[in-house]
């Protein structure tokens, strides 16, 4: 785990044209869900996580389709 950079990377569907106000609240929403998630399910990554500070990424899917098309790529990396 040393040499694994650890960030939270969380994906907003830009079909969706939510305001700036509306996507910061549902960004926040997610990375305390995810936060919660982590820690529980994986307590290893949750410390190391913190320990690099905490990071979070925030891009931009176009489409619903192409946030499942990431979503099975994080989960074929075993995220």
């Amino acid at each position: 785990m040393k040499d694994e950079e650890y960030k939270m990377v969380i994906v907003s569907r830009k079909d969706l044209e939510l305001s700036p106000g509306k996507l910061a609240v549902q960004v926040a929403h997610a990375a305390v869900e995810c936060s919660l998630l982590v820690k529980r399910k994986k307590p290893k990554w949750f410390k190391a996580w913190k320990e690099q500070g905490a990071k979070k990424v925030v891009v931009k899917a176009q489409n619903l389709e192409e946030l499942y098309r990431l979503k099975e790529e994080a989960e074929n990396l075993g995220m």
